[in-house]
């Protein structure tokens, strides 16, 4: 296996001196390929702090031959270069950090390993490069995407006022003033567990009515797509296909969003297939944050054990040593506006949402959250995950827009007074559609567990009304039903059926509430036979 290797700058030499340009290293001086040199790697890597490309030319002894590095001239003139990997390189890295004296930061952002020398004086938390003043300090050798994937927009806006992460004594915060930290009080908590929960799901029988389950149908490996092809599993969870990559986003297969099968929310529409059932090749996975129905371990556990190192996994910040508790090794931390170019053509960028993380009793906000950007040669594509609505939409839709298509969450949002800052209700998920500047959206959070207090079916109702107030098409913002495929853009026959398509009848729609309020026969009889009548 080759890996790609592009030429660094460092400005400082500390200890190594000059740089010796008759010591270049040529591809084939690299001695052998080793196949866990890249785990290794990464194993390395985790316990240091900064981001940067690797990697400099080296020789297998550094006590004989001086590191060499380039000049920021012969950085700019150099192509990217093919190198097989030593073994020896890992020892040659250890050493570096040790003639270093404490200064080599590390992060595996993405195989091979960055690297990159940087003063302390000049670092913020060693939380890089998601500070701006971290950035401006590395972007020269540590935020450019290499030649090979062109797709790279953070490192033409770098200096851009984005909004980065906070951590503070180790817990991430949300930085906008649209959060509210007052919600997660204990007071806030309680009357929220004793409010009235309105969801009213039907049996199995009418939710087969109401919400239909499709087989998916994923695009075959050999077959031309010309766009994004979009399934939804259900909940969060949707494949996404495009530009000879297939991603899926915030896994969850499971019975229960919960740490345990016997309690918790239970989800009420069967997945419309298994882990066994997805594409052949699967590419990456990302995870939005750690929340149950979002990071679920029976579905990562059973994603690695078909894929394999051959799935690469892009999380947060503060979620790797989960990953590793669980056998996966190679999962990639990272934070707001980080990118990673994908095999050379597919920019993968880690991109800021108002929301939360907590999975135990006392490790709340200890992991980041956030949504996920990714820019292919054809085609842009956005997943959202949880967010509340903040400005980070504006500016990932001034970054990286306009999109293809977005996935944009639309339920679980009752009551505002506590869903809020956390959960976005359909009327903020087209300003969100809006601000990202996304062609088309798909609605995600939505039928599948019942997370919060709205009626099952409002979150659909209320979207395409809140389209029709703002004089949008029903086909910028569709529902998919579970295990749908769609390919954006629509065509022009499938956006005029998306426009003039409900998600369900307004019939329907009254008979299940007739049922779950009046619980009378006698509505529930008389609302059959105008929907046979008009059927």
């Amino acid at each position: 296996m080759m890996v790609i290797l592009t030429w660094i700058t460092i400005e400082s030499f500390l200890a190594f001196g000059q740089a010796d340009h008759s010591r270049l290293i040529k591809p084939g001086d690299w001695s052998r390929h080793d196949n866990s040199l890249i785990s290794n790697l990464n194993s390395f890597s985790s316990q240091l702090g900064l981001v940067g490309r690797v990697i400099s030319p080296l020789k297998p002894s550094l006590d004989s031959n001086p590191i060499v590095l380039l000049s920021d001239s012969d950085c700019e003139n150099e192509s990217t270069r093919n190198y097989d990997e030593s073994s020896s390189l890992l020892n040659i890295l250890s050493t570096l950090q040790k003639r270093s004296q404490g200064n080599l930061f590390a992060s595996s952002q993405s195989n091979p390993i960055f690297v990159n020398l940087i003063s302390p004086s000049d670092k913020v938390n060693s939380n890089i490069p998601s500070n701006i003043r971290n950035m401006a300090v590395s972007r020269k050798s540590t935020r450019s995407i290499p030649d090979e994937c062109p797709n790279s927009v953070t490192k033409n806006t770098i200096e851009k006022q984005v909004t980065k992460s906070v951590r503070v004594d180790g817990r991430y915060k949300n930085p906008w003033d649209t959060w509210n930290e007052n919600a997660f009080r204990v007071t806030s908590l309680m009357r929220f567990g004793f409010s009235r929960d309105n969801s009213n799901v039907p049996n199995q029988k009418e939710l087969d009515k109401l919400l239909p389950i499709e087989k998916p149908v994923f695009q075959d490996e050999n077959s031309n797509n010309n766009g994004v092809r979009i399934t939804w599993i259900g909940h969060s969870t949707i494949v996404a296909q495009f530009d000879n990559f297939n991603v899926i986003t915030d896994p969850i297969f499971s019975s229960r969003a919960s740490p345990s099968q016997f309690f918790g929310p239970k989800r009420y529409r069967n997945p419309p297939c298994t882990i066994n059932d997805l594409p052949a090749t699967l590419n990456a996975v990302v995870i939005s944050h750690n929340h149950y129905d979002h990071l679920d371990v029976a579905s990562v556990t059973s994603l690695n054990e078909r894929y394999g190192t051959s799935l690469s996994w892009y999380v947060p910040m503060g979620l790797k040593s989960w990953f590793n508790s669980i056998g996966i090794k190679h999962a990639v931390e990272m934070d707001w506006w980080d990118e990673i170019c994908y095999n050379g053509s597919i920019t993968i960028a880690f991109t800021p949402a108002q929301h939360w993380s907590k999975r135990g009793i006392s490790d709340d906000f200890l992991s980041l959250w956030g949504s996920w950007t990714f820019v292919g040669p054809t085609q842009r594509f956005f997943f959202t995950g949880d967010t509340g609505y903040c400005p980070a939409f504006k500016e990932i839709g001034a970054v990286y827009g306009p999109f293809t298509v977005a996935a944009i969450p639309i339920g679980a949002y009752e009551p505002r007074w506590f869903m809020k800052p956390q959960h976005v209700d359909p009327e903020e998920a087209v300003l969100i559609h809006q601000d990202l500047k996304a062609r088309a959206s798909v609605a995600i959070h939505w039928g599948t567990f019942a997370l919060a207090n709205e009626f099952f079916l409002d979150p659909p109702l209320k979207l395409k009304s809140t389209l029709e107030k703002l004089n949008l098409s029903g086909s910028e913002f569709i529902t998919l039903k579970h295990g749908e495929s769609k390919v954006f853009p629509l065509d022009p026959k499938e956006a005029e059926q998306a426009s003039n398509r409900f998600p369900l009848s307004m019939i329907a729609y009254l008979q299940v509430q007739a049922n779950s309020v009046f619980n009378s026969t006698f509505i529930n009889t008389f609302l059959n036979y105008v929907t046979n009548f008009l059927s």
